[in-house]
């Protein structure tokens, strides 16, 4: 059987593809810009499918699809909310129409902790909590979870919607808005201040990218639990935080910039990751620390971050 994984160049999915390669997995690998096959022998890249008939032939002998692919960011959604409807939601629904009638098939979903919960009532967050996004990228995050349990009640589809927070490590774009560990990293290496929106106090929840690949091929082999699950570190660090870490590994201070804060920044989110360790025996291993260290080891070694030059220093 093979697994199947779209946005497969993407921070997740090519960090997933390199774990699923390295275990000697099967793996269709779906890109907007297909790569070469640098990732193993088990590897085959694949255009992004354009009919029902490319996803028939893709998902023929599929076992598990890690559906990565989106074309947003949180911060930049709300500019232009039907270009991410109908990127995001349409193109999944083309390939859960093809999908929906596969009851051997597995989905697993990177939905958003950090969106589609919005202001918090509680902390950490559990997946019963309100659902009230901010922004359109979480409103159609949300829209995909709940498309993916009604084929799994109405046609039988197994599925599992992962509502993670804060992505970071090794091999992590830096652009515009995105990523606040791995864009202060680059500009503090760079010797750059650090721009912030607000006072810092904003606080999230970072996972590691080890730990998050970990979970998602433990929840892509694990049939019919829970439709959706928290994957995160269940702490949480605030943007001064990730300043502190950075100056403490490096040895010395880093200059910071503060500035307005924006409406749409939700105060804290920190996520209740109870279910995901009793689900599927997993916790997240990388201490905050050791993942900062590792992620400007990787930059300086020049195998770490891709980056523009000039770009995204306003997180």
């Amino acid at each position: 059987m093979t697994d199947v994984i779209t946005g497969a160049t993407g921070f997740i999915g090519r960090n997933l593809l390199r774990s699923l390669a390295r275990r000697g997995e099967s793996v269709i690998a779906i890109s907007r810009q297909p790569r070469n096959n640098t990732a193993g022998k088990g590897v085959r890249w694949h255009a992004l499918p354009k009919s029902t008939d490319d996803w028939e032939r893709i998902l023929e002998n599929g076992s598990t699809v890690y559906h990565c692919a989106w074309s947003t960011l949180p911060q930049s959604s709300n500019h232009d909310p039907l270009s991410d409807a109908s990127t995001n939601i349409l193109g999944t629904l083309q390939l859960l129409t093809v999908a929906k009638n596969r009851t051997d098939l597995r989905i697993v979903f990177p939905s958003s902790g950090g969106t589609v919960y919005g202001v918090l009532n509680s902390l950490p967050v559990t997946e019963e909590h309100p659902t009230n996004p901010r922004c359109a990228y979480g409103v159609s995050k949300l829209a995909i979870e709940k498309y993916l349990i009604l084929h799994r009640d109405l046609w039988g589809l197994d599925s599992v919607s992962l509502r993670i927070s804060n992505a970071y490590g090794p091999r992590q774009e830096v652009i515009p808005q995105f990523g606040a560990i791995s864009t202060f990293a680059a500009r503090a290496l760079r010797g750059e201040p650090i721009t912030i929106f607000g006072d810092g106090s904003i606080i999230r929840d970072y996972v590691y990218i080890d730990d998050l690949v970990e979970a998602m091929i433990l929840a892509g082999k694990f049939r019919h639990g829970p439709p959706v699950m928290n994957v995160g570190s269940g702490a949480g660090k605030s943007l001064n935080d990730i300043v502190t870490a950075l100056s403490g590994v490096l040895g010395r201070q880093i200059a910071v910039n503060y500035v307005a804060k924006r409406d749409f920044d939700v105060p804290v989110s920190v996520l209740d990751i109870s279910l995901a360790r009793a689900t599927l025996d997993w916790m997240p291993r990388v201490p905050f620390e050791a993942g900062i260290a590792s992620t400007l080891r990787a930059i300086q070694s020049g195998r770490g971050i891709d980056y523009d030059e000039d770009d995204a220093a306003r997180l």
